[in-house]
Parts: structure tokens; sequence; C-alpha cells
């Protein structure tokens, strides 16, 4: 029994862990499309950094919450809706 509720509990971390708010920040995080804003070139590497560690536990928080309207409304990563538009340039 306890073995099987390990196994739920995981899976229930990985679908929470790939909401729109945390798909968004590590995306971001990499320096790829996202709806956040890109940070200046010159502070990049620090910016991102600091910001993806101190927002990642907001993120996953925002998504636990979320995650009942993500999924049936196809929120991104789940559907089309509030997915990162290409930014020019790239």
């Amino acid at each position: 029994m306890k073995s099987k509720l390990h196994w739920l509990s995981a899976l229930a971390a990985a679908a929470l862990l790939q909401g729109c708010a945390t798909t968004h920040l590590i995306h971001w995080s990499k320096g790829e499309v996202s709806v956040y804003k890109s940070p200046p070139a010159s502070t990049a590497g620090y910016t991102r950094s600091w910001a993806t560690v101190v927002a990642f536990p907001v993120a996953v928080a925002f998504d636990v919450v979320a995650f009942p309207f993500q999924y049936p409304w196809g929120v991104y990563p789940y559907g089309n809706v509030v997915a990162p538009a290409p930014e020019e340039g790239r």
C-alpha cells in the first residue's frame, strides 16, 4: 500500500512541476522563449540565476493551486492558451 502511495505522490509532483508558471520559469532561466521578459544581456547571468532560485517556490505554489484549472482549460503546457510567442530576432 505504501509503495502505491509513493508512486502516486511522485506522479502528482511531476504533473505539478510541469505547470505553466514552472515551465515558463525554467524556459526563462535557460534563455529560451517564455512569457517572461528577458533581462538585459549585461546582467542576464546573475539575474536569471538569482530570480530562478527565488521565484521557483512561488511558481510551484502557483501551479499547485492553479493545476485544477490549467489542465481542463488547456493552459500551456497542457494546451495552447498562454503559450509563449516567439520573440523577434530569435
